[in-house]
This record gives structure tokens, sequence and C-alpha cells, in this order.
């Protein structure tokens, strides 16, 4: 949905093949064909925070190949850059665009256990390490720019992964939640414009969703 849908803009942006277009004011449905990765399976779609003002929508989705290796581009209206490539992930990317997208170009991409940042404005993008073993379940970012990703390694005999935050847009890490049920891992996390950060933990005996008010120090079932 357009960041500008109440102001206005009542397009709705669908992944299924080839991507379409539903248009809320006139009940229309048009295609959304003239990205690259018109041919996956599937699309995914982040907008610039400061829609419609920034019109671009970084669009993730998979090459023509058999191989459906993930690509990502920059679309701008109809114009859309060349595909970037996310080496060693397969399927379509999850895709978010920073909150400073529009200033500093910052963009994120991300496939099982790899994660890619960009900061030319999705044309390109380079693999983050990331801080634990574990496939990426989610990414959130508050209003002070930390970055935060949930993850659960499913390879491991005993559930593993957690939950951890960047401070300097993902090239280093710090847990949060040591020693709580987080670090058998997390599916979900957001980043509440109050500044509470809400998780899912990955654990069926963990309770539910925690909350933090004090920026992942503590956790508890309400805030």
């Amino acid at each position: 949905m357009s960041p500008g849908f109440s102001a206005g803009d009542g397009r709705i942006l669908v992944g299924a093949i080839p991507g379409w277009i539903y248009h809320d004011d006139t009940r229309a449905v048009t295609p959304f064909d003239a990205v690259p990765e018109s041919t996956s399976a599937a699309l995914s779609f982040a907008y610039a925070p400061s829609y419609p003002s920034d019109h671009r929508i970084v669009v993730g989705g998979t090459g023509a190949s058999p191989d459906q290796n993930a690509e990502v581009s920059a679309c701008d209206v109809s114009n859309c850059s060349p595909p970037a490539q996310l080496t060693g992930v397969s399927g379509t990317p999850a895709v978010m665009t920073s909150k400073s997208f529009s200033a500093t170009g910052l963009a994120f991409a991300w496939g099982s256990d790899k994660l890619f940042r960009s900061t030319d404005g999705a044309r390109t993008f380079s693999r983050l390490h990331l801080p634990a073993a574990g496939a990426i379940e989610d990414l959130a970012e508050d209003g002070r720019g930390a970055v935060y990703v949930a993850l659960v390694d499913f390879a491991s005999k005993a559930a593993a992964g957690g939950l951890f935050v960047s401070h300097d847009a993902g090239t280093t890490w710090s847990r949060l939640g040591r020693g709580t049920v987080l670090d058998a891992g997390v599916i979900s996390v957001i980043a509440l414009p109050s500044g509470n950060l809400l998780v899912g933990p990955y654990r069926d005996t963990a309770g539910g969703l925690q909350c933090s008010s004090d920026g992942g120090r503590s956790w508890a079932p309400r805030c």
C-alpha cells in the first residue's frame, strides 16, 4: 500500500506474477510489469518512506534463469535500475528501505541467512556479516536509525538465534535479551513509534510476545 494512500494515492501493489497495481479510486487492476523482475514467481516491495515526494520503489524478485537468483531494482515510476544480484540467494528476497533512504540511499535486502546493504538507492548491494548463525526472519529500524535483525537457527539441535541491534547500518551488531527466551530465536521484530520494541520469540513455550521499553535491555510480556 502506498504511504500516500490516506492522502489520495490509492494504489496497492500486489506481488503475484507479473506484479499488479490495484487502484482503489477506480477499483481497476493494471499490470506492474515494467520491472526487470516481472518473470518472478512473486515480487516484494519497499516504498521510499517520503513517498510520493520521492517516487522510488525498491522491488525484489528473481532473474529469468532456472536458478531463480534473487535480484533487486530501484524503480522511479516506470524507470527501473538494472537488477542488482544478491549472490547466493534464490527466490524472491525481502526488501526494506531505511527511514533515511531519500537522503542516504540506505536500503536492505535479504533471503535465508544472507543480508545485503545498499547505500546508493538500491542500485548496488554488498553482503553484511551476520552476528550469529541462522535464517533472517525479520528486519526493522527504529526512529533513531537503529536496525534490528531477528534470527532463528533451524539447523541447531537446540533452538538458537536471537535478536541483535546495529547502530551503524549493519556493520556491527550487539545481542539483545541475552539470557532470556530470545536466545532461542526470534521470528518477528517491530520498532514502534513510541520507542518500544515488540518481538515474537521462536519457542512455543516463551509465553507469546515480549516487549521492551528500554531499547532491549529488559523484556516483559507487556510494556
